[in-house]
């Protein structure tokens, strides 16, 4: 696991040991989740892949300022 890019991006294990990173963990873990958050974790697993990343990285840029965020959620 990269120790920085995990400071950025939240990062998943999978069960053969690869880690991925930010939307695709996110869309990982949600293959878990409720019957009706698993299509989400496809779409952002596959077809959705480029426009789920940008998603994530604008979300984690100001996550901060979203409701429940605070000082401590800003990066750097």
């Amino acid at each position: 696991m990269d120790a920085v890019r995990a400071g950025r991006e939240i990062p998943a294990v999978l069960a053969d040991g690869r880690v991925v990173y930010g939307a695709r963990a996110i869309g990982e873990a949600l293959r878990f989740g409720p019957w009706w958050l698993r299509g989400a974790g496809w779409l952002i697993r596959r077809p959705l892949a480029w426009p789920a990343d940008l998603v994530y990285r604008f979300v984690s840029r100001f996550r901060h300022r979203l409701p429940g965020g605070t000082g401590e959620c800003r990066l750097g």
